[in-house]
Order: C-alpha cells, then structure tokens, then sequence
C-alpha cells in the first residue's frame, strides 16, 4: 500500500530523472537529481538542460528531494551503486523501478513543463543619483 501511494507525479519525476540520466550514461547522486530537477545552472549540469525532467520541481529543496530518493531507495525503486573512481554512491534504476515507471506513464498523463525561475535583480542602472 506504502509502496503504490509512493508513486504519484513527484516521485515519478524522480524516478524519470534518475533514468533519463542513466540511459544518457550517468548515475546522479542526491544532490546530481536535485540540481536537474530544480536547474541549477552551473558547469556540471549544463549538459543536462535539455533533459525532460530539467527544472520540472523548482519550488522542492535538496532535503525534500533527498527524502524522495531515500524513500524510493527502501521501497527497491533505485539503488545506490558504489562508485570505483571515487568511492561516492550514485543512483540507478532497479528493474522494479523500469516496470513502474513504464506502468505509470501507461496509466498517467504527466506533463514536463519547464517552469523559469523568477530572479529579483538586486541592482539596476541608473543615470545619475540626486
């Protein structure tokens, strides 16, 4: 029962990120998904912006999109693989986690809208102060 009120858009979300990385060669730690699924634009993930899942949870925290993987990591949707360059731990898929994402999209309609980000300018030009 935990395990199918799991899977709603968030999760799912998740879980497509992690693959969409995985089929494009990539393991995403913690922070990898939350820097995809919010957009950060950095050097390391500017490969990643034309990913359907880039910037889909901008409004979600690092800690809240951990929470998402953790939970998906004890009901055997993703595992954490060991890293031999490094000695970190990445995300994969588990064949449990592929049936289903397969059977969520068969039965949902998700929508991948990219949402920007609104960013406040702190200064602005002036021509001259009085």
């Amino acid at each position: 029962m935990f395990m199918e009120s799991l899977l709603n858009q968030t999760t799912f979300k998740v879980l497509y990120c992690i693959d969409e990385l995985n089929k494009d060669g990539y393991a995403p730690n913690s922070v990898g998904v939350y820097k995809v699924l919010v957009g950060v634009e950095d050097d390391e993930c500017s490969i990643f912006s034309s990913l359907s899942s880039w910037r889909t949870l901008i409004s979600y925290s690092q800690k809240r999109i951990t929470q998402f993987t953790n939970a998906l990591i004890k009901c055997d949707y993703i595992e954490k693989k060991l890293s031999s360059e490094n000695g970190e731990y990445y995300f994969v898929l588990t064949d449990k986690g592929e049936m289903a994402l397969k059977d969520y999209k068969s039965k949902s309609r998700i929508r991948f809208k990219k949402r920007s980000k609104y960013v406040k300018s702190n200064f602005t030009k002036i021509e001259k102060i009085v």
